[in-house]
């Protein structure tokens, strides 16, 4: 779980597939990746989709992700019911991969309000049932409306008319390429944060080696991890335990500049967390 902070840059693409690490290399923090259905496939040769492989290349390198439902440019024009469909298979695709963060509908076309305000009000019902924090895509007049709601937004330039929203967490840039020179500019769009959020999966982590070892504690050698908001803990072994209370092993771990990680239950399973990049 990556908290993202105003200037920070993420990306976002379609049926192209830039390299992970040139875009790690480029200090990009996250990407913008389309769900169709309930579904996370193993691969999906030619398709817009996020698949697990593609997950697993991206946490690889530190890339945190962001997911957006779409399936044509105009779906959310449909009804409540559709919306609530809709929003089902978003969150579903979600707990494949143990995705913590907003789940967008992508209203990809001029809209106003009216035209697509049935559709929203049923995929904001479900996934707060769900759990998850309704989120939507479009221009100035759709971030301006659900934004001023307690929505995620992401807002592009398209059909914003030069007006940005004060709701808005991620701008789409238009015609903006500050990764010239990569080889990336003409298969990506590059966004900038404007808003603190916080998002993603719960398995980005350090690579794999051994750590500072707190005092007492001499078995503290494997990984640490980000996760939602919750008890610091630290993996040992196949588990995880609760650090201590007073928080010393946390302030320790900290201190070395490490990212220590957070959970909400008691006792997780290594093989659970693992299940953040599936195989």
């Amino acid at each position: 779980m990556i908290t993202y902070q105003p200037g920070d840059l993420v990306v976002d693409y379609s049926f192209s597939r830039p390299s992970p690490a040139v875009l790690a290399g480029a200090e990009v923090r996250g990407v913008f990746r389309y769900l169709w259905d309930g579904n996370v496939p193993d691969a999906a040769p030619g398709d817009k989709i996020i698949t697990r492989g593609e997950v697993r290349e991206l946490t690889a390198v530190g890339l945190d992700l962001l997911l957006v439902h779409q399936r044509t440019t105009d779906r959310t024009t449909g009804t409540y019911e559709l919306g609530q469909a809709d929003a089902d298979d978003a969150a579903n695709a979600a707990g494949v991969l143990h995705y913590t963060g907003p789940l967008v509908a992508a209203v990809d076309f001029d809209a106003r309000p009216e035209q697509v305000s049935a559709y929203l009000g049923g995929w904001a019902a479900q996934l707060e049932r769900r759990g998850h924090w309704p989120g939507v895509y479009g221009g100035v007049r759709i971030a301006d409306r659900w934004g001023a709601a307690g929505w995620f937004v992401w807002q592009t330039e398209a059909w914003s008319y030069g007006a940005v929203s004060a709701h808005t967490h991620v701008l789409q840039r238009i015609g903006l390429h500050r990764l010239a020179g990569l080889g990336l500019e003409e298969t990506i769009d590059e966004n900038d944060v404007l808003r603190s959020f916080a998002a993603g999966l719960p398995g980005i982590h350090t690579p794999n080696t051994p750590l500072p070892r707190p005092p007492g504690d001499p078995t503290v050698t494997t990984w640490l991890y980000r996760m939602p908001a919750g008890n610091y803990y630290l993996t040992k072994g196949f588990r995880t335990r609760r650090l201590f209370d007073d928080g010393t092993e946390a302030a320790f771990l900290i201190a070395q500049g490490l990212p220590v990680m957070q959970v909400a239950d008691e006792w997780v399973e290594k093989a659970i967390l693992a299940r953040a990049i599936p195989e």
